[in-house]
């Protein structure tokens, strides 16, 4: 007889989200089904509630979990196997394109654009699946491995542009944003400038690193930042976390001005998801030579989540310094809720 799984579901786009329960049929070929222990709540998730999509939907791309059953492909875990679930694909020698997730609920079928993590029993493809093979590694928090924490502090191993890079400045400092700061932090910049409108979400960043911060709703964070830099240039990087028309051009401005024969200018990462299209100044960009660089996940694949993890170990970032709330699964609504009105700090934790 199936298990049952008990899962968080949207009929439509934009309806009130649900508590369904459905079987969850045996893993074949690629498929692994697994038992959750916690999962994060991740601010991308709103927007998929917005979205207009052909099937109902389901919720949540970063957790962790047991291992219950293994398809007859499946090679990278085994039963009894904790792992991470993200929505960071590996993709096998072959080539193969991982297969969505899908749950027939009554008779309907819902399906997740990656995985599906808001769900106490799962079943996904093995792609999407990262083993957890050292105890030191299992710790609750790991999670927020499979998004925030490459898609932030990835940035600083993945983009060559910020290798050197001395001064950061950071637009928004949510789950995304602080994960930049711990990266920064963990390379040992000298300079990180946290940018939020909400000082309570400033005094956290200061004490998880930042060695400056602006309020940009009581001031002028361009100004603010540039004051702050070497000689009133611009900082080396800016991470834009927000990713509206307003920060991304607050972003351009902020970075280091170039000059022609002397030095490149500043990078700018497009970090956030934009709601909406971007007009800006193309001819700040050519003319003080800084660039705008778009990354999704930091530009990580599966096995750069070992160099957080060894972070971890060696205390070089602390992930659980970035969960500032935490929930039971029948208490998911108001999480949702909570997302929703910026009244999670840093990033959401749903234990099952």
């Amino acid at each position: 007889m199936a298990a049952m799984s008990n899962l968080v579901v949207q009929p439509k786009p934009r309806a009130p989200l649900e508590m369904r329960e459905a079987p969850l049929p045996d893993p074949v070929d690629h498929w692994v089904n697994v038992e959750m222990k916690t999962t994060g709540l991740c601010r991308s998730q709103l927007l998929l509630m917005n979205m207009d999509f052909n099937n109902p939907m389901l919720f949540g791309h970063e957790g962790l979990g047991t291992v219950t059953g293994i398809g007859s492909k499946v090679t990278r875990v085994k039963e009894g196997d904790s792992v991470l679930l993200t929505w960071i694909p590996e993709f096998d020698a072959n080539g193969r394109a991982p297969e969505v997730a899908e749950v027939k609920v009554g008779n309907e079928i819902y399906r997740a654009p990656y995985v599906y993590t808001w769900a106490d029993r799962v079943r996904v493809d093995e792609s999407f699946v990262f083993p957890l093979k050292e105890k030191k590694h299992q710790f609750d928090e790991v999670a927020i491995l499979g998004c925030p924490v490459p898609t932030g502090a990835g940035v600083f191993l993945k983009t060559p542009e910020l290798q050197d890079a001395q001064s950061v400045a950071i637009i928004g400092v949510g789950g995304v944003g602080l994960a930049g700061l711990l990266g920064a932090v963990a390379t040992k910049r000298p300079q990180i400038i946290a940018v939020d409108i909400d000082d309570a979400k400033l005094d956290f960043a200061r004490r998880l690193g930042a060695t400056d911060v602006v309020n940009s709703k009581m001031n002028d964070p361009v100004v603010a930042v540039r004051k702050l830099s070497i000689g009133g240039l611009g900082v080396d990087c800016v991470l834009d976390c927000v990713s509206t028309a307003t920060t991304t051009n607050q972003a351009i401005a902020m970075a280091r001005d170039g000059q022609v024969g002397v030095r490149r200018g500043g990078n700018i990462l497009l970090l956030g998801v934009p709601h909406a299209p971007v007009e800006t100044n193309l001819m700040q960009l050519l003319s003080q030579q800084k660039r705008l660089i778009g990354t999704m996940a930091g530009g990580c694949t599966q096995c750069d989540l070992n160099r957080f993890l060894e972070w971890q170990v060696n205390g070089a970032m602390n992930m659980a310094a970035l969960v500032t709330n935490r929930y039971q699964f029948d208490e998911i609504f108001s999480a949702v809720e909570d997302l929703r009105h910026g009244r999670i700090m840093g990033r959401g934790l749903v234990y099952f």
